[in-house]
């Protein structure tokens, strides 16, 4: 058996889903109650129900009166196993099986698993009851979902000649008994909050009425006649409560054993209260709320828990206390939605306080510390042995935390390393151990200082200053040489205009003087063509030609020389 059991469970582990919690699964015997005479043959189906979660393994052992009914045979047929670990067997008064269904397995409310042949011996009252059984879950944990098995009873009478009657009490095994199913309501196992139902079933052949009747009573017979027959009906319960849709077959010589469905309806919501239990100290931050709900018909179910935004599902123990944690002093407001199974919903609201603890002293502290230096905070408080937080917030935000235990007298003391320099604000707090806080210090600042280089007459100058002083001397320095060069260049200016005009003025005169030049020559040249100079006139000429041809030698060099000046 430990064996078959475990080929149950790997072939689960096989058809894997994800796993979304527990839900109910019923296995049940259709129909619930028959009469039938001594020597009849009838059936009995053996069904499952898992309407809120699909299942994938299921096994049972039923037994039976061995001297009221004999197994003829048991029927596969149209089976949703597909997997028999265990081959229907019949013993004397038990039949066991077990089965399973392949992935991604069976979610419904009539999922056949065997059909059970059985002959009427004599006359009497046979119970057919579940030994035992288990309807395991498709989620790959083989979480066992099963909450009800449900017997039958089989009415024997003493075999007698049939009556052709449409006697509402009759039952014969001519036609197959209603097999109802919801489309609005698919639990009979389930309650819910909506009253309109709607009910479907498949026609037999050869019917020619139904029969139906909506009422409290799980026994009663159908009295509503429907020619011809129907094969649904929306129905209302006029209140909230458990009702039976009962439904028979009939034809011209007989009527069907009675199939009936469960509705549980619940349209009304539960009832919540909430109170705080008592805190002698209002600094304790553990509170009590007292959650007091009911529901008369469905039941309470969860409850949602919202307190300043946050919130949390919660299953109540039985003490319907629910205890809060981790919170700081201040005022608090909870709120509490309550379900029941049918989905409903109360909510209840309740403010309260947590008050704070006198908050701590710093009694000494460094106002300013050198790059590399600890920092020595002490202070007190009214409260040995609790822990002290002391904070050093950075002036860009950063944050330094660290703590230490309040000495028997309440006084701490505690060095923070490494702080980068910059200014900080520093408080402390502290927290017992139930949790009681207190409110934070007043804030002191400390100033944490790269170290001076010298010291001048009370002048303390640091790298920074340096720093400082050193890129402002780079700065005069550019300023100084771009001013340099911007007069120098102004003076550049001013000399090359004054060449300029300098230039001008020797050049008109050094082309007078050779315009005066070629004049003479010129003069001299035509007299020379009417007559024979004198020597002395002849001298003059050759003199003039000389100092004409010097002139343009130097005029032409000077002007190189200035444009060589000017590039």
């Amino acid at each position: 058996m430990a064996f078959k059991n475990k080929i149950i469970l790997f072939l689960g582990i096989l058809n894997f889903l994800v796993f979304k919690g527990v839900f109910a699964a019923s296995i049940y015997l259709s129909p619930a109650q028959k009469t039938v005479n001594v020597g009849d043959s009838f059936s009995i189906v053996v069904y499952v129900e898992s309407s809120d979660q699909a299942m994938n393994a299921v096994s049972f052992r039923l037994s039976f009166p061995k001297d009221l009914l004999k197994v003829n045979n048991v029927s596969k047929a149209g089976s949703i196993i597909n997997f028999w670990v265990q081959e229907p067997q019949v013993s004397a008064e038990e039949i066991f099986t077990e089965g399973v269904v392949l992935n991604p397995g069976y979610q419904g409310s009539a999922g056949k698993i065997l059909t059970i042949n059985f002959k009427a011996l004599k006359e009497g009252t046979a119970d057919l009851n579940f030994i035992s059984g288990s309807v395991l879950a498709n989620d790959g944990q083989g979480t066992n979902i099963l909450k009800s098995l449900n017997s039958a009873t089989i009415k024997i009478r003493p075999k007698v000649k049939e009556e052709k009657t449409k006697d509402v009490f009759q039952q014969t095994s001519f036609i197959p008994a209603p097999i109802i199913i919801s489309p609005t309501h698919p639990s009979q196992n389930k309650w819910y909050n909506i009253k309109e139902a709607k009910l479907v079933w498949n026609l037999p052949e050869n019917i020619n009425e139904v029969r139906t009747l909506l009422g409290q009573n799980p026994n009663a017979y159908p009295q509503v006649s429907y020619i011809p027959p129907i094969n649904s009906k929306d129905v209302t319960t006029p209140y909230d409560g458990v009702w039976y849709f009962s439904l028979q077959f009939c034809n011209e010589t007989s009527c069907s054993d009675i199939g009936r469905y469960k509705l549980q309806i619940d349209t009304t919501p539960p009832t919540v209260n909430l109170k705080e239990i008592q805190r002698e100290d209002l600094t304790d931050p553990r509170v009590k709320i007292y959650i007091d709900a009911k529901d008369d018909l469905s039941g309470i179910d969860y409850y949602l828990i919202n307190i300043n935004g946050k919130t949390e599902k919660w299953i109540d123990d039985g003490t319907h206390i629910y205890q809060l944690k981790d919170l700081k002093p201040g005022q608090y407001e909870i709120s509490v939605k309550v379900f029941d199974k049918a989905g409903n919903n109360n909510e209840a609201k309740l403010s309260f306080e947590i008050k704070p603890l006198e908050p701590p002293e710093i009694t000494d502290y460094p106002k300013e510390v050198v790059l590399g230096e600890p920092v020595i905070i002490k202070g007190r408080t009214k409260y040995p042995n609790v822990d002290v937080y002391v904070y050093l917030e950075h002036q860009k935000g950063a944050k330094v935390v660290n703590n230490t235990k309040t000495k028997e007298n309440g006084e701490f003391e505690i060095m923070v390393n490494n702080l980068s320099a910059g200014v900080y604000k520093a408080y402390a707090q502290f927290r017992d151990e139930i949790g009681r806080e207190s409110l934070p210090s007043d804030y002191v600042n400390i100033v944490v200082r790269v170290p001076y280089l010298i010291e001048v007459f009370g002048l303390k100058i640091n790298i920074f200053n340096v720093l400082i002083l050193f890129i402002s001397l780079i700065i005069v320095l550019i300023l100084g040489i771009t001013y340099y060069l911007r007069k120098l260049n102004q003076i550049r200016e001013r000399v090359e205009k004054e060449t300029k005009d300098l230039h001008n003025a020797i050049h008109n005169f050094i082309k007078y003087l050779h315009s005066r030049f070629e004049e003479q020559i010129k003069l001299l040249q035509e007299t020379k063509n009417k007559r024979e100079l004198t020597e002395e006139e002849n001298k003059i000429l050759h003199e003039l030609e000389e100092k004409l041809d010097k002139l343009n030698k130097y005029l032409h060099k000077e002007i190189k020389d200035i444009e060589e000046i000017f590039k």
